[in-house]
């Protein structure tokens, strides 16, 4: 998806209930950073805590992914 998809899609999730309660943001964070962290991450740099990055950093990343079941 591009980014302006992106942004209507999850600007258009605002009116909806929380389904994430827990923040842990580093301090002073999120700050969007020369107007370009539309994305978070949990960083070693922000003490394993929750950092805004810009969507183009390439750091590693965990997934959720279905139980593969093998007969």
């Amino acid at each position: 998806m591009a980014q302006m998809e992106l942004q209507r899609v999850f600007g258009s999730m605002e009116h909806l209930v929380p389904i994430l309660v827990f923040t842990d943001w580093y301090p002073s964070e999120p700050n969007n950073l020369n107007g370009d962290q539309d994305c978070a991450a949990i960083t070693r740099s922000a003490d394993f805590r929750w950092d805004d990055l810009s969507c183009t950093a390439l750091i590693y990343y965990i997934c959720k992914k279905s139980a593969m079941i093998i007969c």
